[in-house]
């Protein structure tokens, strides 16, 4: 989706503001799909939940009768299960109880959906045990699907709040337009006015550090987000870094290993290709911290690295820290080594203070940077955290947001019941 195209679209799509919700009965999709050790039923890191209680919140204090409706993993991967425990994390951020149900479009939902009063919130169960839900149809084929015709009509409008999944087709996040007025939750709002704020920004200020694990899918952002000149730099650091090295100094010792047992060869060759065409706006590694296979770590220069790499050296964060100065958009979406471990947290936190006492505007995302942002308490200090760090570089990298052009046509068939501005603030 170009520029233009996602502004204009972006001033179409109905605003929290722009519904009347005091004492309306709510629907709200929520993304609170989060890291979880399903053996201990434990969950990892709650931002997502933490920051979707805002939402909740807020519709409770207008007298809303809330529910939420989400997902957790997807059939068939270890982090695929109930919701019941994100119920329980979320009564806390909410400040209230908030019910569970596991059922998602039974006789039991629905009759605690009928039974549900003004100030109550209550969680269905994970969408995703219904088949239907991740088939990717339009919002006007979803509409007819089990899950919205068994449940839009016991509600008055629907709120889409779930960032992280506005690029999915899915039922629970383009069907309920269809049938109810609808519109952006806050968090929702908030993704969209940053990713508004980059895109209408001078690219010339604007700084991409592209970390993290996710290297398939970062070396295709990274190739959008600079044919589509969003950002005059992209920094690189994690294992995204390692394909980058390989093309440009050769895949050896480790490197070479890791590239192979990932099967990576076909993103080296990408990354050939991009620092061909663009070597002056692709920032590399110079060295390394790697730890050895008897514990001990020591820095080796980025041509050398016959062991596990797990943080950047201290010549590539003087000049990371160094490049992160000069601009004053900076976004970061992954870590620039093994956070899990504190010595080898050093590159991520570094980078991470110099952006917020340096840059104009900051933002991060990915579960594991916003983990080490929350733990060294300055979450406060960035201009905007995101929910889905991947989704907010797909988004500056012109993805389809089908949860958002689902919003937009919604605004047209209830044009009566959506006026802008008319919520209480």
């Amino acid at each position: 989706m170009e520029v233009a195209k996602f502004l204009e679209l972006v001033s179409k799509v109905p605003r929290f503001e722009d519904l009347k919700h005091e004492g309306k009965k709510v629907l709200v999709r929520v993304d609170i799909n989060v890291p979880l050790d399903k053996s201990k039923s434990q969950i990892l890191d709650d931002f997502r939940i933490y920051a979707h209680a805002q939402t909740i919140r807020r519709l409770v204090s207008l007298n809303c009768a809330v529910v939420i409706i989400a997902h957790q993993g997807r059939p068939g991967d270890k982090e695929f299960s109930s919701l019941e425990t994100h119920s329980k994390l979320m009564s806390r951020y909410v400040g209230r109880e908030v019910k569970f149900i596991d059922d998602i479009i039974g006789p039991a939902a629905r009759e605690e959906i009928r039974k549900l009063e003004e100030g109550e919130v209550l969680m269905l169960e994970n969408v995703r045990f219904l088949s239907e839900e991740t088939l990717e149809r339009t919002p006007e084929e979803h509409s007819n699907s089990f899950l919205v015709r068994k449940l839009s009509n016991l509600f008055d409008e629907f709120i889409l709040d779930a960032f992280a999944a506005i690029h999915r087709s899915h039922a629970s996040i383009v069907g309920f337009t269809c049938k109810l007025p609808s519109c952006m939750g806050l968090i929702l709002q908030k993704e969209i006015d940053a990713l508004k704020y980059v895109l209408q920004s001078d690219p010339r200020n604007t700084l991409i550090i592209a970390g993290g694990s996710k290297v398939p899918d970062t070396v295709k952002v990274i190739a959008k987000i600079l044919e589509r000149n969003i950002a005059d730099k992209v920094v690189t650091g994690g294992l995204v870094s390692t394909v980058f090295t390989a093309a440009k100094h050769g895949a050896s010792g480790w490197i070479k290993e890791f590239i192979e047992r990932k099967k990576l060869h076909e993103q080296v060759e990408t990354a050939r290709k991009l620092l061909d065409r663009y070597s002056s706006r692709i920032v590399t590694p110079l060295d390394h911290v790697v730890l050895r296979k008897d514990g001990t770590s020591h820095i080796v220069d980025v041509t050398n690295v016959n062991d596990e790499i797990v943080d950047i050296g201290p010549k590539t964060l003087d000049l990371y820290k160094d490049i992160v100065s000069q601009y004053e958009n900076v976004i970061m979406t992954g870590p620039v080594g093994w956070i899990e471990n504190e010595e080898y947290a050093r590159g991520t936190v570094e980078i991470l203070l110099t952006m917020i006492s340096k840059c104009k505007f900051t933002a991060i995302g990915g579960g594991h940077t916003v983990m080490i942002a929350r733990k060294l308490g300055i979450l406060e200090k960035i201009s905007h955290v995101s929910t889905g760090g991947r989704a907010f570089l797909y988004t500056l990298a012109g993805e389809e947001l089908p949860g958002l052009v689902a919003l937009a046509k919604s605004r047209e068939l209830f044009s009566k019941m959506i006026e802008p501005g008319k919520t209480a603030k």
